[in-house]
């Protein structure tokens, strides 16, 4: 349909339930480990902390200690208005609460300036710019630039889940893994995800690779299941054969037909489903189409190519067979 082909292209969302929204003319996850020793935020729960949903606009409490909200820009995209109205957003609701905003310019930052100058495109050095201000929080929400406040009723820390260190979420649309906005623990866990995502760069082939947000899906498999090395194979295979959406929908349906149903690994990451994370796309915010009827549309008009079932259409065993199960 009309709709599916502009679609994919947009990597924008809208904070939900915090809700933040992106413009849709935009640009287009070892073991469990610490963070700075002595402090109480580096360690994961056992049980999820709850959290209440801030009351009549009240201030938020900071269970989990500091949150910090990162966006990084390039300077000529704020020069012009479609990022105005999110940046004003933004600014407002921050006024009525604790968290820290830092805003880095992704072309000049002095000092990140050495230790990310190796990435070339802005998409990945964002995730290396982002793992150095991370040492200065205890959480931090990683947002688009576009991205602005729809329902400031909400605090951040709604969607905090203290039993892991990164947390995403799933596009409505596609089940994409969302590189869009994201939230990172001060941990070496966190630190080393960002880091390991930005040298995503340096594997990028020359098809339909989905910049950060393709690459992000092998990262995600690489890091839950690194013992699942022949559903990693074929997955990283259908990534690098991908020459159009449609064959690009395929390496996302691999990724999520390798993680299963589970949403949650403790200790290392979680994943908001649909519709329940803090960002939405804006689209899905003008109100006329119900999420039920337009997720049977979307799952209709899905495509054909990403609907296979990798684990009869690749290899189970047969690549890496008789060490199939080394790294268990």
């Amino acid at each position: 349909s009309s709709l599916q082909k502009k679609l994919p292209i947009l990597r924008k969302e809208l904070m939900s339930s915090l809700v933040l929204g992106n413009n849709p003319k935009s640009r287009p996850l070892s073991s469990v480990l610490g963070r700075t020793p002595g402090t109480r935020f580096s360690r994961q729960a056992v049980k999820r902390t709850p959290y209440t949903r801030r009351n009549n606009m009240g201030p938020c409490m900071a269970k989990f200690g500091k949150v910090t909200v990162f966006i990084g820009y390039l300077e000529n995209a704020l020069r012009g208005k479609m990022y105005r109205v999110a940046r004003r957003s933004m600014k407002c609701y921050l006024k009525g609460v604790n968290y820290q905003l830092v805003t880095v310019n992704l072309e000049n930052d002095e000092r990140t300036k050495e230790k990310c100058q190796k990435y070339k495109m802005y998409l990945f050095k964002r995730h290396c710019i982002a793992a150095e201000y991370l040492k200065n929080t205890d959480w931090m929400l990683v947002l688009d630039a576009d991205t602005g406040v729809v329902n400031p009723s909400h605090c951040i820390e709604e969607w905090i889940d203290d039993r892991v260190d990164v947390l995403v979420y799933e596009r409505f649309f596609n089940s994409e893994i969302s590189a869009a906005s994201f939230m990172v623990r001060n941990s070496k866990f966190g630190r080393d995800f960002l880091m390991k995502w930005a040298d995503r760069e340096f594997t990028l082939h020359e098809g339909w690779n989905g910049l950060d947000n393709g690459v992000l899906h092998l990262h995600v498999l690489d890091t839950l299941i690194p013992d699942a090395i022949q559903e990693r194979k074929n997955c990283h295979d259908v990534w690098l054969n991908a020459t159009s959406y449609d064959t690009y929908m395929a390496v996302v349906s691999c990724v999520r037909q390798a993680l299963g149903a589970t949403h949650l690994w403790p200790g290392k990451s979680r994943f908001y489903r649909k519709a329940h994370g803090w960002v939405r796309d804006g689209y899905l915010a003008d109100g006329k189409t119900e999420l039920a009827s337009f997720g049977k549309y979307l799952g209709e008009t899905y495509p054909s190519y990403g609907k296979q079932v990798f684990f009869l259409a690749m290899p189970v065993i047969g690549e890496c067979y008789p060490d199939c199960e080394r790294l268990t």
